[in-house]
């Protein structure tokens, strides 16, 4: 089950540092490609983790799995669908991440994290494709 497991780690916080800079410059090309070689891996993992129990997983963890999203990070998927502008929608998938910088403080990313990341990673390269 370990390798089902996002960890918000070190490598993780670096690749999110690195999509607000990317976001920042602000070359939809840059960002499509980044996007595709740090993010798609989340779709397969989500698949796999589908159907798995939670059983052999601490309860440490498992708390961590089982986190809802905040209502900012709803939020953040509503803009992200609805928003007329490319700018603001960009940021919303940032946004999601951060929640308020509460991102250093989560150890997982939960499954309701996992289970909307593909939809919005798909927004993402639809919006930057364009």
């Amino acid at each position: 089950m370990e390798e089902f497991l996002i960890k918000y780690d070190d490598d993780f916080l670096k690749t999110h540092k690195k999509l607000a800079e990317i976001l920042d410059a602000g070359d939809l090309k840059e960002i499509n490609t980044f996007i595709l070689e740090n993010y798609q891996k989340y779709f397969k993992i989500g698949r796999a983790l589908a159907g798995k129990s939670l059983a052999d997983v601490s309860e440490e963890d498992r708390k961590e799995l089982m986190r809802p999203l905040s209502t900012r990070q709803m939020r953040m998927v509503e803009t992200l669908f609805l928003c007329q502008e490319l700018e603001g929608a960009l940021y919303a998938y940032w946004d999601f991440f951060d929640d308020y910088e509460r991102i250093g403080q989560k150890r997982l990313m939960s499954i309701a994290e996992l289970g909307v990341l593909p939809i919005m990673t798909e927004r993402m390269l639809v919006l930057t494709t364009k």
